[in-house]
């Protein structure tokens, strides 16, 4: 069954290459088509060709035709029902560059932090002597690094309690040091990145709105002949009006598919 899905999808490239020439190398569903093509055919002609000890390095790469589950996503924005989801995904997908720009802040955020918690926890030798605290700043604030992996815990608020809430208690001043990590980072980056998320998912929905009332005004142009020459066939007194003994003696039929279809 593989295989004929592989030629399937052989074919399809191919078929799209001869369509729509060197432009199809600037679409990105057609390379990741490609990709998953090449990686298929790899898997199947390759792979069994080879010796055993380079088939773990093939494996890992085959784990990537996990791909291809976008095809469908794809393929099911077309279906009413899947519309909503597929307005999340695109939302997703076009917030990558807000995304990239968030992370990149929040890593400064925690470089910043993390120096001045090295400052300010990890060389407390009062604190470190301590036994509630010592085997905190000994645990999560031994070097930089560890300090880095802590704060990271903020920002997906994961057991910030344990770590916070005994130093807090010793050293009340610290919650200076907290306070802050948890509105700039916890709560306010994750935020942007949020409405950032639906923004970009309600901006498509507008364009795709535009796009369905674009399409709908060509198909109204194009059917106006038609229409024209039904208001001529029913205005029998050539009055240039429609009265309505005019209209109930019109058939259903005289609609043509066009014009139903617009």
């Amino acid at each position: 069954i593989e295989r004929i899905f592989l030629m399937i999808y052989c074919v399809e490239a191919a078929l799209r290459l001869v369509a729509h020439g060197r432009a199809a190398f600037r679409d990105g569903w057609f390379l990741m088509d490609v990709a998953l093509v090449t990686i298929g055919l790899l898997a199947l002609l390759v792979a069994p060709n080879i010796g055993a000890a380079s088939m773990e390095g093939v494996e890992k790469l085959l784990i990537v035709r996990g791909l291809r589950l976008l095809r469908l996503v794809r393929a099911l924005r077309m279906v009413n029902h899947f519309k909503i989801m597929w307005r999340l995904v695109y939302g997703l997908l076009t917030a990558a560059e807000t995304i990239l720009a968030t992370s990149a802040l929040i890593l400064v955020f925690m470089f910043v932090f993390s120096c001045v918690a090295v400052e300010v926890i990890s060389k407390d030798q009062r604190l470190a002597g301590l036994e509630d605290t010592g085997f905190i700043i000994s645990e999560y604030f031994g070097n930089l690094g560890k300090t880095v992996m802590t704060l990271m815990q903020f920002v997906t608020m994961d057991s910030l309690a344990t770590i916070y809430f005994p130093l807090i208690v010793e050293e009340p001043l610290l919650l200076c040091f907290f306070l802050p990590i948890l509105i700039f980072v916890s709560i306010g980056l994750m935020n942007l990145v949020t409405a950032a998320l639906v923004e970009n998912a309600m901006e498509h929905a507008a364009q795709q709105a535009e796009d369905e009332k674009v399409v709908l005004k060509k198909k109204v142009r194009g059917a106006m002949p038609s229409l024209l020459k039904i208001f001529h066939t029913i205005d029998k007194d050539n009055s240039g009006m429609i009265t309505r003994d005019e209209l109930q003696n019109v058939p259903m039929d005289i609609l043509p598919p066009k014009v139903l279809a617009a």
